[in-house]
């Protein structure tokens, strides 16, 4: 058991009962938020053996980024009325990264501020999403357009959770983990690639240190006013290219999307002579046959550029990215032009076509 600012980390589900436990104690009521497969195949390994959990008040949302709305938000808030939370109430968001933004905003907002336990249930969430204060909703197709930075009580991490998830979760979830090694270092970076490759599902060491990654910049920068900044890092086309598959209905795993932000915006460090070529080559090199990215159908750069032009990191008109300058050092905002990124774009896209 590992405790790390607000962010706990334990071996077992029974030490997830026993934390939930000692928070309901101090709390007038007890709300979970799940998801469709969370309600299914982890509320019922938690609340095994846990009054406060079976007296809970269960809040359900469908599977997926097309429950961060505006719609979906409402009705919680009104679920939340309803039941006659009060302040002193206490929601447990149950599931990855969807419902801890969805969860942590609503809690966030409901009578001006209650307080919210995160437990998350995907790698992604685990290592990223769930910890660092980040919540909120999508805006018309467009990625955490809405949303707040405000921090819950605990953010408990367990990798028993881990057993239910599809292997594209774990692989989705990986992409962030991959991310986090470029912030630190080559060998760090290798480790990742070389346990993807092996198809490992990341055991508490690897969560830890990847976590632990995030957890260093958002205690420098918890608003994100510079070096946070850096956890950007392949998000800007990223989320491009992730609020493109939501706006036609087919969805994309986010960190399949990061992936290919990853590999189309590394090469740009190189265009502008901070990164080398042989290194830009490497990491969009293992970005494109680690997580396949030949199989997917991506849309022309056009249909891109609104969503890139209204990402929330620009300013002065100018589309700012997260770029490495060598392993474990990235510039937090860097300023470049639409042409940069077009000529990235095709050069992934004819490299993609040539390997498929």
């Amino acid at each position: 058991m590992t405790n790390q600012d607000n962010v706990l980390f334990v071996d077992t589900i029974q030490h997830v009962r026993e934390a939930i436990a000692e928070h309901a104690a101090a709390h007038s009521r007890l709300f979970v938020l799940c998801d469709e497969n969370t309600l299914d195949h982890c509320f019922p390994l938690l609340a095994n053996d846990s009054e406060e959990l079976q007296n809970a008040e269960i809040l359900v949302i469908e599977a997926g980024e097309g429950s961060k709305n505006w719609e979906i938000a409402h009705h919680l808030f009104a679920q939340l009325l309803e039941f006659e939370a009060d302040k002193q109430a206490l929601i447990i968001n149950l599931g990855g990264g969807v419902v801890t933004d969805l969860g942590g905003w609503i809690a966030a907002n409901y009578k001006r501020g209650i307080d919210w336990i995160n437990i998350p249930t995907s790698v992604m969430a685990m290592i990223d999403a769930s910890i660092g204060g980040k919540c909120g909703i999508d805006l018309m197709h467009y990625k955490n357009m809405v949303g707040v930075i405000a921090f819950p009580v605990q953010t408990i991490v367990c990798p028993e959770f881990l057993d239910t998830l599809d292997p594209i979760e774990i692989l989705s979830g990986q992409a962030e983990m991959l991310k986090h090694a470029l912030l630190r270092s080559r060998n760090d970076f290798d480790n990742v690639c070389n346990a993807i490759a092996n198809d490992a599902t990341p055991d508490m060491e690897a969560i830890i240190a990847s976590a632990s990654v995030k957890l260093e910049i958002v205690k420098q920068d918890a608003f994100e006013t510079n070096e946070r900044k850096t956890l950007n890092l392949g998000h800007t086309v990223g989320h491009a290219l992730e609020s493109y598959f939501i706006s036609i209905d087919k969805g994309i795993p986010h960190g399949i999307a990061v992936a290919a932000g990853i590999a189309i915006e590394t090469p740009i460090s190189s265009a502008y002579h901070m990164l080398s070529a042989d290194d830009s080559q490497w990491i969009t090199e293992q970005c494109i046959g680690l997580f396949d990215l030949d199989s997917y159908q991506w849309p022309s750069f056009d249909i891109l550029v609104p969503y890139l032009m209204n990402d929330k990191k620009n300013s002065g008109g100018k589309i700012n990215l997260a770029l490495l300058s060598d392993f474990g050092d990235c510039l937090a905002s860097f300023p470049v032009e639409l042409e940069h990124l077009t000529e990235a774009y095709e050069t992934f896209l004819h490299r993609i076509k040539n390997e498929a």
